[in-house]
């Protein structure tokens, strides 16, 4: 089954390297872990440390700080993702379980500052299916999500049960000739507007614009490819009136690695960031530097907020 994954923020970065890396563009549609979180080859883990640049000409840094620890699975799934607060102190801890069919089973997370706990238990029933997740938060609170699947795999029926009150959701999609998903429609029983999800394609089958949103207020991003490889993308907010404002253009390397960020105010660029990069011989970024503009404030120069440095081990 499809593992249910939340949308991330993406992060600002701005590639370099000193030398010229032959490697095909990031992987797609081999739904693991590595993928979701961008990464070249088999990882291991990945040790992440963060440190702020000081004074108005960032010429001095702070101490280097563990931000993110994350291990993997030989077949590229999570198996430990450790958060750490701005002062390297413990934040949160989550531990994935699998079966011999490296099929998830079970995630605990643990907050250590708010001594929170939630442990959910996956049962998938691939001859029917079905996904049984449960969660239960602190010993006490306790959710129940069903989700039944279509023949290609998506999501047609999802059930959530929270003390006593059943919310049930379904899915409807629209293919073209070729598989290509153009429109996917959620519509939760007893109400009445859904949300919506509209696609269209390039001849090689990239998306190139996405609409997103219930009835009165949707998002839309548009996407540019060269040779098949992302290189830039909008992100609007469309207003009840239809009307499109721009909030972001993001430019990106061939590594799929931002490289640009001009935000946007009521119609104005506000900011712009950007990241120098250094990679290692598997194309995974090993250190970023990034750089504020802020052109509310009139200002000419491009000057360095923090830079994250990343220890990768591999499993070959």
């Amino acid at each position: 089954m499809n593992k249910i994954l939340l949308l991330i923020t993406t992060l600002t970065l701005f590639s370099s390297c000193k030398k010229e890396l032959d490697i095909e563009p990031k992987y797609e549609g081999t739904n693991t872990d590595w993928e979701f979180r961008g990464l070249f080859g088999k990882v291991k883990e990945i040790r992440q440390f963060k440190t702020n640049f000081k004074g108005s000409d960032g010429t001095q840094k702070e101490k280097l700080i563990l931000n993110l620890n994350e291990v993997f699975e030989k077949f590229g799934a999570f198996k430990v993702s450790e958060y750490f607060d701005p002062f390297g102190e413990p934040l949160k801890t989550i531990k994935y379980f699998y079966d011999d069919s490296n099929m998830l089973i079970k995630i605990i997370t643990i907050g250590q500052n708010t001594h929170q706990k939630s442990i959910e238990t996956i049962l998938n029933d691939t001859t029917n299916k079905i996904t049984i997740r449960d969660i239960i938060y602190n010993d006490s609170l306790n959710f129940k999500f069903i989700f039944e699947y279509d023949t290609l795999e998506s999501i047609n029926r999802q059930t959530k049960i929270q003390n006593g009150d059943t919310i049930i959701s379904n899915f409807e999609y629209v293919y073209n000739d070729t598989n290509n998903l153009l429109k996917s429609v959620e519509s939760i029983v007893g109400e009445e507007n859904g949300v919506v999800n509209e696609y269209n394609y390039d001849d090689n089958g990239n998306v190139i614009e996405m609409i997103t949103g219930p009835k009165h207020y949707k998002l839309k991003t548009t996407k540019e490819y060269k040779n098949n490889i992302l290189i830039a993308s909008e992100h609007y907010t469309v207003s009840q009136d239809l009307k499109e404002h721009l909030n972001e253009i993001i430019k990106y390397d061939k590594f799929h690695n931002v490289i640009n960020e001009n935000i946007f105010e009521d119609g104005k660029l506000n900011r712009e960031l950007k990241n120098e990069y250094e990679f290692d011989d598997h194309g995974n970024w090993i250190q970023r530097k990034v750089y504020l503009k802020e052109h509310f404030a009139n200002s000419s120069n491009f000057v360095p907020i923090y830079a994250e440095t990343r220890k990768i081990k591999y499993w070959e």
